[in-house]
This record gives structure tokens, sequence and C-alpha cells, in this order.
């Protein structure tokens, strides 16, 4: 039989490898796409804060509504993305990682419309 193993890869650094294979098809069959980018930041440990708002707030109100609801410290270590959602009633949702705080009117309208 043929040795597969290339010269000079230790037993440590193939299990090392085979461990981040198995992580990264745990996270691309539970998140799909996603996944691929959740595993890109667990790997570099960035963490992303990724803010999501009604087309017609402005990103001053936004950040104020951030820092009263999680202080003013909210996105500090965190490298935030701000994205304008449409598909929102108004408000915003915040996400940190792979967590999510909805603090929109869509979620609003949600829970009224289920109880």
């Amino acid at each position: 039989m043929k040795n597969i193993i290339p010269d000079g890869i230790s037993k440590s650094e193939l299990v090392e490898i085979l461990r981040e294979l198995k992580t990264y098809r745990t996270f691309r069959k539970k998140l799909g796409k996603r996944g691929v980018s959740a595993f890109a930041a667990e790997r570099s440990w960035e963490k992303t804060l990724r803010v999501e708002y009604f087309p017609s707030f402005e990103k001053k109100d936004v950040e104020n509504v951030l820092s009263t609801a999680f202080g003013k410290d909210y996105a500090e270590g965190y490298r935030t993305v701000w994205k304008e959602n449409p598909s929102l009633s108004g408000g915003i949702r915040v996400f940190f990682g792979d967590e999510m705080a909805d603090l929109s009117y869509s979620r609003v309208e949600r829970v009224l419309r289920n109880s």
C-alpha cells in the first residue's frame, strides 16, 4: 500500500486538520451557505455585529436605539455591519454572531397575530 501522507506533516497536525474538516462539515450541514462564513469567523476569532434597520430610519437614530437598549459600548470588540432591510415593518434587528435580538415592528405584528 502506498503512503498517502505527505512528508513533513505530523500525526498531530493531521488530527487537527481532520477536526477542522469535521467542524466545517457540521457548520455547512446545519447552517448551509451561512455555515461557510460562520466557520471562517470562528477560525479568525472575528466577532460581527450586524444591524438591520428599516430604510426610512437614519443611522444616527438606530445607533441611539442600540445604545439605549444595549448600553453605550454595544459594539465594543465587534466589527459592525449596517444593512437596510425593507422587509421590516419598522424597527431594527441586531445579530450577534448567530444570535438575534429582534426589536422590529414585524416581530410585534407576529406576536399579536399569534396571540
